[in-house]
C-alpha cells in the first residue's frame, strides 16, 4: 500500500513486518499452535528443572513466542525457579481468561523475556482441588489461541489435570532418572499415556536425568530401552551444584555454560523435531496456517516484495 516508502531510514521493510506479525499475534492468536507437556516419573526427577530449561531453549535459542504454565497450584515451585512472586491464583487465572479481562490476565503475566511470559500463579491453598479437568482443558484452549507454544509443567498437578494435559498435548517430554525404582514408574505411566491417546506412544518422549547418581545402581540406556520398550532421547548427567546454584541465584540455566551446553544437548533436537524447525532456523513460529491466502503470509510476502 505504499506504507514502505515512508519508512524513515534505517527502519526496513522487513522490520516493520515483523513488528506487524508479532503484534497480530499477540492480539489475534495464531492457529495450530503447540500444546507441549512435560510430566515426571515421580517426585524429584527434575521435571520442573528441566520444563525452565525447555521453556528457555524454546524462547532464546529458537526465538519461539511461548507460555510457561505450571498446573500444580500452590505446590509450585515456579516462581522460585523463574523469579516471581505469584499475582494471583489458578482460578482466578482461569475466570480472567473466560471473561475475556485482559488486564486482569495481563497482570498475571511474568514477562522472562522477550519470547517467554510465565502464568504468575501459585497463591493457591495446597491442600485444596485447584479447578475441574473440563475448566482447565478450556483454559488451555485460549492459551492455545494465544501464544504458538504452550509449555506445560505436570509435575505437581492433580490425575484429572494431568490426564486431560496429556490427552491434548501434541508431544510428550517424560522425565525420569535410571533407577529401577523410577523406570518401573515409567514403564506404567507410559502405558497409561498410551491407552488415553488411543494406543500410541507417538510424540512421547524420555528424558533419562541425573544420570551417574550411582553408577553401581543405575541402569545403562540399553538396558532401559530392553526393560520398557522406549529408547531415551536423552540423558542428562547429575550435577546438583550447577542446578541448585542456578536456582538460588535467580539466574536461567542458559547463563550457565556448563549448563546450557547439557540441555541444549538434551533438548534441542527434541524441540526442533516437536515444531518442525530446521537445524539453525531461529524465525518466529507462525505455523502452518501461514499460507498465501493468510494475513500472515500476505504480511510477509508483501515484505519480500518491497
Amino acid at each position: 500500500m505504499g506504507v514502505s516508502d515512508y519508512l524513515v531510514r534505517p527502519v526496513k521493510t522487513e522490520d516493520l513486518t515483523e513488528i506487524i506479525a508479532k503484534t497480530l499475534i499477540e492480539k489475534l492468536g495464531v492457529s495450530k499452535s503447540s500444546l507441549i507437556a512435560t510430566i515426571g516419573a515421580k517426585g524429584g526427577v527434575g521435571t520442573t528443572s528441566l520444563t525452565q530449561a525447555i521453556a528457555w531453549i524454546l524462547a532464546k535459542n529458537l526465538n519461539q513466542k511461548t507460555i510457561l504454565c505450571d498446573f500444580s497450584a500452590g505446590w509450585s515451585t515456579l516462581p522460585v525457579g523463574m523469579g516471581f512472586e505469584p499475582a494471583a491464583n489458578l482460578p482466578e487465572a482461569l475466570r480472567a481468561l473466560e471473561n475475556d479481562d485482559n488486564d486482569s490476565f495481563n497482570r498475571m503475566l511474568f514477562h522472562a523475556d522477550e519470547n517467554l511470559v510465565v502464568l504468575s500463579i501459585g497463591n493457591d491453598s495446597m491442600l485444596d482441588e485447584p479447578v475441574e479437568a473440563d475448566q482447565l482443558e478450556a483454559f488451555v484452549d485460549a492459551l492455545m489461541n494465544k501464544y504458538p507454544v504452550v509449555l506445560t509443567d505436570l509435575s505437581g498437578s492433580t490425575p484429572r489435570l494431568q490426564r486431560m494435559v496429556l490427552s491434548k498435548a501434541n508431544h510428550i517430554g517424560l522425565m525420569t532418572c535410571p533407577t529401577v525404582a523410577c523406570l518401573r514408574l515409567v514403564r506404567s505411566l507410559i502405558q497409561e499415556i498410551k491407552d488415553i491417546r488411543g494406543g500410541s506412544e507417538e510424540n512421547l518422549s524420555l528424558f533419562v536425568n541425573m544420570k551417574n547418581i550411582e553408577p553401581g545402581s543405575e541402569l545403562k540406556e540399553t538396558d532401559i530401552e530392553e526393560a520398557i520398550g522406549v529408547k531415551p532421547h536423552a540423558s542428562i548427567p547429575f550435577l546438583p551444584k550447577t542446578f541448585i546454584s542456578i536456582e538460588s541465584d535467580d539466574q536461567n540455566i542458559l547463563q550457565d555454560k556448563q549448563g546450557k551446553e547439557l540441555v541444549e544437548k538434551a533438548f534441542t533436537p527434541f524441540l526442533q523435531s516437536a515444531l518442525q524447525i530446521e537445524e539453525g532456523q531461529k524465525d518466529i513460529k507462525i505455523t502452518s496456517a501461514d499460507k498465501a491466502d493468510s494475513l500472515f503470509g500476505g504480511l510477509f510476502k508483501l515484505g519480500k516484495k518491497k
